[in-house]
């Protein structure tokens, strides 16, 4: 699906939940969260996007089920995922949500099912927490050895239909040296993922397979996200992941006030044979390392890159501070059985501001001959590879 994508230039182209003092310290520590808000590092302090002050409040009603009465104790999302659905099922609800108070949900390994992850939600489950003080982890350096040699997940959300992913912090922790993907929303119609923070999910190249995302919008269409901050740090600051959010083969995406930042070795953003992409109000900066000592380009990232995709457009985007440019629209390798390869059309900017002073950097393919509409933005200096 993701293959072969690497250009010239190297890129890709019941119980109740009990939480200790010590642990509720411990997880503020180590997601820059104190008193319900997201701590940015120095480099961002500025007030941005995909921030919220808002207060939290879980959802009630029919078919809404609360983790403290679900009857599972300790802190086993699995086990309360299974519960709800069961309730559901009894009670003709066809649709459920789960609601989560604050503390860590932590499973060990990838071994939910045969699908290598951490937390498999069931199909149609929706998932709310309270905030970002609840976390979603697997345990540090808990895999098998046999899931070191396979492809593995953190959460995947799989063909549901309206299902919501909200008001949770998602922490990637290190696994023996093995890196993973985030959230895999595989196949859905219209999923809405709002008040979300992944942090620390670990990938070290910008092409696959080293190119793992933290949130993966991976087939489906209609996919809306709110206020969505993508961290690529861990919890000692440096910069482990590869792409923030990626948009493969999906149509009709939106991202609404959105942020993603830090990554070390890809994008902020990556569209790759997608359709229909829209963002308001996003923010990707500090993306990408320099290049090595060896002058590899397998770790610059730039900050929205679009990958053999059509008709996208972003409404006063942020953009700065990514290693590789601002923008860019990748269309080749061309071949005449792809529909996606040549070149792509239907890009729009409108109203974009620089958050560093190297200028409005564009990169553009040989064969890419129609260049995205700009307004309302700096003059761009396009390179061309």
């Amino acid at each position: 699906m993701e293959s072969g994508r690497t250009g010239a230039d190297g890129v890709r182209r019941g119980g109740a939940f009990v939480v200790d003092r010590r642990t509720a310290l411990r997880s503020a520590a180590v997601f820059g969260v104190s008193a319900g808000l997201a701590v940015l590092g120095a480099e961002s302090a500025r007030a941005v996007t995909g921030v919220t002050t808002t207060a939290f409040t879980r959802p009630t009603g029919t078919g809404i089920y609360a983790y403290e009465n679900l009857g599972v104790s300790g802190n086993n999302l699995v086990a309360a995922m299974n519960a709800a659905m069961s309730r559901a099922r009894s009670q003709g609800i066809s649709k459920p949500t789960l609601t989560l108070p604050a503390g860590v949900f932590e499973t060990h390994g990838f071994g939910q099912s045969a699908n290598n992850c951490g937390f498999l939600v069931p199909q149609n489950l929706s998932i709310v927490g309270s905030g970002p003080s609840t976390v979603l982890r697997v345990a540090e350096n808990s895999l098998t050895s046999a899931q070191a040699s396979v492809p593995l997940k953190l959460m995947i959300l799989p063909k549901g239909s309206g299902v919501l992913l909200s008001q949770f912090t998602l922490q990637g922790l290190p696994q023996r040296g093995k890196i993973y993907e985030g959230i895999n929303v595989y196949g859905c119609s219209s999923p809405v993922l709002r008040d979300i923070k992944v942090t620390g999910v670990p990938g070290n190249f910008n092409s696959p397979p080293g190119e793992t995302f933290g949130i993966n919008i991976n087939g489906g269409s209609g996919a809306k996200l709110y206020r969505v901050e993508v961290d690529g740090r861990d919890g000692s600051g440096k910069k482990v992941g590869a792409c923030g959010i990626g948009v493969n083969n999906s149509s009709g995406v939106e991202l609404h006030d959105c942020y993603t930042h830090h990554m070390g070795f890809s994008h902020g953003v990556s569209l790759w044979q997608s359709t229909g992409v829209t963002t308001w109000n996003h923010r990707s900066e500090y993306n990408g390392t320099a290049l090595n000592a060896g002058g590899s380009y397998g770790s610059l990232g730039c900050g929205i890159n679009h990958e053999k995709s059509t008709n996208t457009t972003h409404y006063s985007v942020r953009l700065g501070n990514n290693t590789h440019s601002e923008l860019r629209y990748y269309a080749v390798p061309y071949k005449s059985t792809d529909p996606h390869s040549g070149d792509t059309r239907g890009h729009r900017v409108s109203t974009l501001t620089l958050t560093d002073t190297d200028g409005f950097r564009v990169r553009i393919d040989n064969t890419q001959s129609t260049l995205p509409a700009l307004s309302s933005a700096p003059t761009p200096h396009y390179y061309y590879t």
